[in-house]
């Protein structure tokens, strides 16, 4: 417990380092430049990792994003200021799998493989789909010195989110 609250304060001086709205809800944003240079890093750093489990369980697509600074400061806007945004960096792994159950099996070699970096949270959107329908399970890591959210999701899970009713909202 000691050492989550260590890490959770860690995290916390980092964000509010890198985002901090002013009372004018206006966004510092001076780290942001260092952060979209470290996307190429952190995908590196986690394909390294992964690349064992690409053998058994390719993904069919693997997308990237960065949180743009005017969403990030929405995103502040929107939120308790005291709670960490840990999107900045967005890799989504795809994967044409039939079965829950395999994706899961994915899941857990990429927690397992994740181990030396700091995984702050999970959120299994497969289990308990959010209100609209959306469905995909989320690791939020502190990687490269940087916040990344790992998507992980099947094909169909996919579509469904593009073209289905988690799209309209």
């Amino acid at each position: 417990m000691k050492l989550k609250l260590l890490y959770f304060f860690t995290l916390l001086l980092h964000v509010s380092s890198l985002v901090t709205l002013s009372p004018y809800n206006s966004c510092n944003l001076d780290k942001y430049d260092n952060t979209v240079n470290q996307v190429e890093n952190v995908v590196k750093e986690i394909d390294s990792k992964l690349w064992p489990l690409h053998n058994i369980f390719y993904p069919s697509k693997i997308q990237t994003r960065i949180k743009t600074k005017k969403s990030i400061q929405r995103k502040m806007e929107e939120r308790e200021f005291d709670k960490p945004i840990y999107d900045i960096i967005g890799i989504r792994y795809i994967y044409n799998f039939l079965s829950e159950e395999s994706l899961y099996q994915a899941i857990q070699y990429i927690k397992l493989q994740m181990t030396d970096s700091i995984c702050i949270e999970d959120d299994d959107y497969i289990a308990f789909p959010k209100k609209n329908g959306y469905r995909a399970y989320h690791i939020h890591l502190y990687i490269c010195e940087t916040f990344v959210e790992l998507q992980v999701l099947t094909e169909i899970m996919y579509n469904y989110n593009i073209i289905g009713p988690p799209r309209l909202y």
